[in-house]
């Protein structure tokens, strides 16, 4: 009979101890299994605490995905009222160009459609610019020559101009025999913002120094009144007289201060570039749907990628297993939002006339066999 050894058994502080040496004990294992049966707890909630990370996870991408698809659905609502119109993607617009002649007509004029422009043609003829009213002084032989010297006879002088344009506001300038050109013109253009008149300083020639001054609105002509105290007064000739805009819409002859013009229509802003008489330029306003496209396809993505997470989290082998990376699978919340979606993708819009857009089919979108999204471009 085989016998097993203890070693001594000892007495400490009232506890008894084995002591010595054991044979035929895997000690080792003991401990081992000891601290492995202690840890069987602290186990099982570390993989709860990294299954519920992994779920997290998948919350996080699944938030992540319905915000793409909001974003992707939100252009393609059709907001509500007359105000809903400029956000309304389906009413956008574009102006389509043609000409009667050989120039382009993008160098005659341009026009700009927003969505509350109706659609429809017409056709422009450009007869005339409107122009800015511009004015020369008196020159100075030299760029630091006095005003005293250039346009006094070297005579001190001091006084003030008024200055401004036809229908605005009147500014004050000081002015003085001991300024230069380019001091009398940046007081000018201290006053822009009153006046609507801009002064430059123009070199003709190395003793031919002169200040222009040119109204900020085209068609209207710049008003002076002189009290500057020069023998000979504040001396100006026109460069260039304010004109009208002068063009014909189907015909009819129509004038503007202004080369842009936003008032001939709703929704519609015309620019006039270059006058041509004899050149009719027919303007097209059509729908642009190339915006809603583009659009459609951004949703058909965004519908895909959510979808194939649905699947991805619903995955069972062969074998009848869960997937390892389907932590989201039988998660009631999932699984609603999944039928959801797909409820709505296969249905029509309650409370909609006979001849509107009801239902993705409707827009050339179906669904294939694997509950997935697609376009018909044709």
């Amino acid at each position: 009979m085989d016998s097993l050894s203890f070693g001594s058994l000892n007495t400490t502080s009232g506890s008894p101890r084995l002591s010595g040496t054991a044979s035929k004990l895997d000690t080792a294992a003991l401990v081992e299994a000891a601290y492995e049966a202690k840890r069987l707890g602290a186990v099982r909630l570390e993989t709860r605490i990294t299954d519920n990370d992994a779920r997290l996870t998948a919350f996080d991408e699944m938030k992540t995905l319905l915000q793409d698809l909001q974003a992707a659905v939100e252009p393609l609502r059709n907001p509500p009222g007359v105000l809903g119109i400029k956000d309304n993607m389906f009413e956008n617009k574009a102006a389509f160009f043609s000409s009667s002649s050989s120039t382009n007509p993008n160098e005659i004029l341009g026009v700009n459609a927003d969505n509350s422009a109706a659609a429809g043609s017409f056709e422009i003829t450009v007869n005339k610019l409107a122009t800015a009213n511009k004015l020369s002084t008196l020159s100075a032989s030299a760029a630091d020559q006095t005003l005293a010297d250039a346009w006094n006879g070297g005579a001190a002088f001091s006084g003030t101009i008024d200055i401004g344009v036809e229908g605005g506001d009147t500014a004050t300038i000081s002015i003085d025999g001991s300024m230069d050109i380019y001091d009398v013109a940046d007081a000018f253009n201290a006053q822009t913002g009153t006046s609507g008149v801009r002064a430059s300083v123009l070199k003709v020639a190395d003793d031919d120094f002169r200040m222009v001054l040119t109204a900020e609105e085209t068609g209207k002509t710049i008003s002076l009144a002189d009290s500057s105290g020069i023998s000979g007064g504040f001396q100006t000739s026109e460069l260039q007289a304010a004109s009208l805009a002068e063009f014909e819409i189907d015909g009819v002859p129509v004038t503007r201060t202004s080369n842009q013009i936003d008032d001939l229509a709703g929704g519609m802003t015309i620019n006039l570039f270059k006058a041509e008489p004899g050149t009719t330029v027919n303007v097209s306003i059509e729908p642009e749907l190339g915006e809603v496209k583009e659009q459609i396809g951004a949703f058909v993505e965004a519908y895909n990628n959510l979808r194939t997470f649905f699947d991805n989290q619903s995955t069972i082998s062969p074998t009848g297993e869960v997937a390892e990376e389907a932590y989201l699978y039988g998660d009631r919340t999932m699984r609603d939002i999944m039928q959801g979606l797909s409820g709505i993708a296969g249905s029509d819009v309650a409370g909609l006339s006979e001849t509107a857009l009801s239902t993705l089919r409707g827009a050339g979108i179906t669904i294939n066999e694997g509950n997935l999204l697609e376009v018909d471009d044709s």
